[in-house]
């Protein structure tokens, strides 16, 4: 049975709404909810890649890809190795969502000791594409690992 709407005047400019079984703010609920989702599905969406019980290595929301932190491959090599290696594990990431170096917004580097600073730039600088650097911050830091130099978390459009 469809709902049905009646309209009265009650008193001087006084207008009466009464929705038959719901009322007024029943709707408004329900139009909010319905657009809401709607909204949430299609805008919100928030896709997560390579999750375990822990972390998600990449979370893509809104068109921009999160890069969990990355470290080298070996931590038992020098800082350029370690910066390679790392990279490389950044560049296979923001293919797997369908975007590249080139679409980088922002770079947070870690290094253990700031004497690797120059080293790891040099890696760095080779690898960023001219034109396309991101804004980046680098600072030191205690790392998981006492053998690990260097890691990186990065941010990129989709």
């Amino acid at each position: 049975m469809g709902k049905t709407m009646t309209w009265s005047i009650r008193g001087v400019n006084e207008l009466h709404f009464a929705i038959k079984e719901k009322t007024y703010l029943d709707l408004l609920n329900d139009s909010f909810w319905f657009y809401y989702r709607a909204f949430e599905n299609t805008i919100m969406n928030i896709a997560r890649h390579q999750t375990n019980e822990r972390t998600s290595k990449v979370v893509v929301h809104n068109n921009v890809a999160y890069l969990c932190g990355q470290v080298a491959a070996d931590a038992d090599t020098d800082i350029t190795e370690q910066t390679q290696t790392m990279l490389a594990k950044v560049d296979e990431l923001l293919i797997s969502v369908g975007t590249d170096s080139t679409r980088m917004l922002s770079a947070t580097i870690y290094l253990k000791s700031m004497d690797d600073f120059a080293a790891m730039n040099l890696v760095w600088n080779a690898w960023v594409p001219t034109g396309h650097a991101p804004a980046r911050a680098c600072v030191q830091a205690a790392m998981a690992r006492s053998t690990l130099l260097v890691e990186i978390s990065v941010t990129a459009a989709c």
